[in-house]
């Protein structure tokens, strides 16, 4: 953004699936509502009886304080509206520069047919304004539709969790491993979900993650010896890439000390490691090992990835007694945002991961 409020091409003119049906460039917000209401009508009036445009099933708001994020968030979330019609609101915000409110709107609709349109509209938000995210976004929506908002990179989280907002959101979908500050950035989540209660859906892209590693460690204790052995786990190591240990891997100590009952009195070891791995994203989870005796049967249990497998196995007596390798896909954020979106609800099982996690924290 230059000091003009002139809006960089990068940012409103990066490659779509579908080119724009309709087009404009406009400057403050009623001049946004109103843009938007022409252009609904005017794309409604196109269709016949027997040829009706479909137009948006949801709002999804995406919220930006980098313009390399805000190309992102274009991409995904217009991959999203060829398969769900949407009212797409990318807003790329900096309460630092001089007010200014720029909006770029487009009508796209599916390659091979003008019939199943999505509404983008790309916002730069500067000065006081910036500040002030349900203020900016509610007049924009379509009304009786589901609103989704999606914090992309890390942007501040103060607004996203304001009353206001939360009322607003069928759903949050954020990622915490962006954030510098893992703990503090957990804390804030665990107290905003006390907070909210169920009037809070919460989706992490860093859980959604960790999927994979939290069903491959289900599966390596459910024989009948080694789900005896869970309860005697003395040694858990975690390992992310990156330089310090991310929300994955304090997600994944907290999923396992609320799932075993882990107490400040009986908590195994726990060591969280970072380490360099070719071929792994920073922040994703590398390996987890587990030391477990209860006296005559000690046993280990390995899970490692390398770049497109997981590679899980138990050793008891230090014999290798079961092992399993999993196909890592590597879902890119438009199925996994979509994913996120499609649920609804309080996660509790999240909601205690995150809570614990936090809890492991304090006492290390």
């Amino acid at each position: 953004m230059v000091g003009n409020g002139t809006v960089p091409e990068s940012v409103m003119d990066s490659p779509t699936t579908s080119a724009p049906m309709r087009f404009t460039h406009v400057s403050g917000l009623n001049a946004v509502e109103r843009t938007l209401d022409s252009f609904h009508r005017e794309v409604l009036q196109s269709g016949d009886d027997h040829n009706a445009v479909r137009l948006a099933v949801a709002n999804i708001v995406a919220a930006c304080t980098d313009a390399a994020d805000a190309e992102h968030a274009v991409d995904v979330l217009c991959a999203l509206g060829e398969r769900h019609p949407a009212r797409v609101i990318v807003i790329l915000a900096n309460p630092q520069r001089d007010p200014v409110i720029e909006a770029d709107i487009s009508f796209r609709c599916l390659p091979d047919t003008q019939r199943i349109c999505s509404e983008l509209v790309r916002l730069v938000v500067q000065g006081e304004p910036a500040l002030h995210l349900a203020s900016i976004v509610t007049p924009l929506l379509m009304p009786d539709i589901g609103v989704f908002l999606w914090l992309v990179g890390a942007p501040r989280l103060a607004q996203a969790f304001h009353s206001d907002t939360v009322a607003m959101c069928e759903r949050i979908v954020l990622d915490s491993a962006r954030y510098e500050d893992t703990i503090a950035t957990l804390a804030l989540i665990d107290g905003e979900l006390r907070r909210h209660g169920e009037q809070l859906s919460l989706g992490d892209l860093a859980w959604e993650r960790s999927r994979v590693w939290r069903e491959a460690s289900a599966q390596a204790f459910n024989s009948g010896e080694m789900r005896r052995l869970l309860f005697h786990i003395t040694d858990v190591e975690i390992t992310t890439a990156g330089t310090r240990p991310s929300s994955q891997a304090w997600l994944f100590a907290g999923w396992l000390a609320s799932r075993l009952g882990w107490t400040p009195d009986r908590t195994p070891a726990l060591r969280l490691l970072s380490a360099n791995a070719a071929g792994v994203d920073g922040a994703d989870l590398v390996s987890i090992r587990y030391r477990c005796s209860d006296g005559p049967s000690p046993a280990v249990v390995s899970l490692e990835r390398t770049e497109h497998t997981l590679s899980a196995s138990t050793q008891i007596h230090g014999e290798p007694s079961w092992e399993r390798i999993v196909e890592l896909r590597n879902p890119g954020d438009t199925d996994m945002v979509g994913a996120l979106m499609s649920e609804s609800g309080d996660d509790p099982i999240y909601d205690d991961a995150v809570r614990h996690a936090v809890e492991l924290a304090a006492r290390q």
